[in-house]
């Protein structure tokens, strides 16, 4: 339980839904061995079991991939934002620097302004650790 500076009880604070979205295209990573010859392909497929890499298309990017993965959480998106207070979007490519991709995500779900919004950028393991820290 929360308490706010006036010793007030708040809601309890949780991770209410978790979901991603995967590009559906993908290179075979022998491809990628080809041009780049930064590794090896024996260690890629026998010891860590990698045989291809997912590849966003040109439409898509860390943004556009997270209003997908929230559109399969539910059809009805105003619902989903009537109901939560929070919106946290991991990723290690957002496409925007400086401007916040997480407002730029709710934008295109709901015009509710009340949303707690944060960016966890710039880590392989964003999502993880944006639930952790």
């Amino acid at each position: 339980m929360f308490h706010t500076k006036k010793g007030e009880k708040m809601n309890n604070v949780g991770i209410s839904m978790v979901n991603s979205y995967i590009p559906k295209r993908w290179i075979d990573v022998r491809d990628i061995l080809a041009c780049w010859s930064n590794s090896n392909l024996d260690f890629l497929y026998n010891t860590i079991g990698i045989e291809n890499r997912r590849v966003a298309a040109a439409d898509e990017d860390a943004v556009t991939l997270s209003v997908s993965a929230i559109k399969k959480l539910q059809t009805n998106i105003e619902d989903l934002f009537d109901k939560f207070d929070g919106l946290f979007v991991g990723s290690n490519t957002m496409p925007e620097l400086f401007k916040s991709n997480t407002i730029q995500v709710k934008e295109m779900l709901t015009n509710r302004k009340s949303v707690m919004l944060e960016d966890v950028q710039s880590s392989e393991n964003s999502g993880r650790y944006s639930r952790v820290n």
